[in-house]
């Protein structure tokens, strides 16, 4: 697609999800107004049509025929019935998520990178597209450093691909000091080694991924919390699910309040879930600051655990673990641009080792290729990565000094949570 059309498209998405869809997050949207299918697609034509026109008025012509073999794409594949009830119209869920998509990503011309005024104009739509009021020399640069990375990484023969996310501006030492830390955590109470000759081994399925088995609640965007304290709670909606057969999204921000201590290391969130639980996200909602502890938002119910157990440093270890629930983890991979900026693959470094990331090891596979990796769910939105994962290439040694610090907690099928 030539650049223009790009732009055309791209604005027109914007467009149509502020006229048309309003916050598409519902199966389907009913937008009242509207006599039938036709009208609709007359309208949604308009918007096409209008955001060609403000850019590139002397190819118009050309334009609007493609745009009328797309939107006949889109009357056969997204809507879904020819008898539509008078005043309305449904949009089916394919054509809802392709918005959703849109929104997600950030898209550019290889002719932009070629100018500072190109590269100037990629930022200003980046701002936009990410909602981002700072404007700096100092942030263009970082964005124009990260965009040409990230355009030149993509060219090569990796196994994974980068993109430019609402990270492109930051640097590494903002995306260690949010995402990262480097606190230790303590002494490790190691579980029993996995030999590889054992009959436990061979016991172990050889793919695992506890999404399909309703154990793992959605990627959550969290900003502004210790690195440590999302994948933790993330475990515990987990290994709650897994004893309860009950999915529940739990609060970080009770941990983030009632925590006594400052420093919030993985084990020390489990520490206290065990001794006080935890309440619902619906129930104690996210702020996205530390605040002042309200028991009164504690709610219903309280989820707890037993405890923890530090899993072993070998392949076989975490693999043996995962089989049996989501495991958190921590690894050496806080900064630069290719982890930042991870978009598709399995990712197989380079790693950065002052400071360290967790995140929630959900499952592992092996790709088409023979190419084994982990899954690993991430606490920074739907928008990074595969829809807020990561694939992290399986060694036996672990890339990123990833199989050091793993534990997960421990609940029994015995253990209740408690009813407030």
């Amino acid at each position: 697609m030539k650049k223009w059309e790009f732009d055309s498209i791209n604005q027109a998405a914007k467009c149509i999800n502020k006229w048309f869809l309003g916050t598409p997050s519902e199966p389907e949207l009913q937008l009242h107004g509207v006599s039938n299918s036709h009208l609709l697609l007359q309208n949604v034509k308009f918007c096409l049509e209008l955001m060609i026109y403000q850019q590139r008025k002397l190819e118009r012509i050309r334009v609007m025929a493609s745009v009328d073999k797309k939107l006949e794409v889109i009357k056969k594949q997204y809507f879904m019935d020819k008898i539509i009830p008078k005043k309305t119209a449904y949009i089916s869920k394919e054509l809802i998520l392709l918005v959703q998509r849109r929104r997600f990503s950030f898209d550019y011309h290889e002719k932009e990178l070629e100018t500072e005024e190109g590269l100037q104009a990629m930022y200003d739509r980046w701002r936009d597209h990410h909602k981002v009021t700072e404007k700096s020399p100092e942030r263009f640069n970082m964005f124009k450093e990260t965009a040409q990375h990230v355009h030149s990484h993509n060219k090569m023969n990796k196994p994974y691909k980068l993109k430019i996310n609402k990270f492109a501006a930051m640097s590494d030492e903002e995306f260690k000091s949010t995402y990262a830390s480097n606190e230790g955590i303590g002494e490790l109470k190691m579980s029993p080694p996995c030999f590889p000759a054992s009959q436990d081994t061979k016991q172990i399925p050889p793919r695992m991924d506890w999404r399909e088995k309703n154990a793992v609640t959605p990627v959550k965007e969290l900003n502004g919390i210790h690195a440590y304290l999302p994948p933790a709670v993330a475990a515990i909606e987990s290994v709650n699910a897994i004893k309860t057969g009950q999915l529940l999204s739990l609060s970080d921000q009770q941990v983030l309040d009632c925590y006594p201590l400052n420093c919030y290391q993985t084990f020390g969130v489990f520490d206290y879930v065990k001794d006080v639980g935890i309440g619902t996200a619906e129930s104690y909602p996210y702020k996205g600051k530390k605040e002042n502890c309200d028991k009164a938002k504690f709610g219903r119910i309280l989820v707890t655990i037993d405890g923890y157990q530090f899993v072993g440093s070998t392949e076989c270890d975490n693999m043996k673990a995962i089989s049996e629930q989501p495991v958190v983890f921590l690894a050496d991979a806080y900064g630069g641009p290719e982890f930042r900026s991870y978009s598709q693959g399995v990712y197989d470094g380079p790693c950065k080792g002052e400071g360290k990331v967790a995140m929630l090891l959900v499952g592992y596979d092996e790709a088409p290729d023979g190419t084994k990796y982990w899954i690993a769910k991430s606490t920074f939105g739907e928008s990074w990565g595969e829809k807020g994962y990561i694939r992290l290439k399986r060694t036996p040694e672990g890339i990123c000094n990833m199989y050091a610090y793993n534990l997960y907690p421990t609940k029994s099928i015995e253990t209740r949570n408690v009813e407030l």
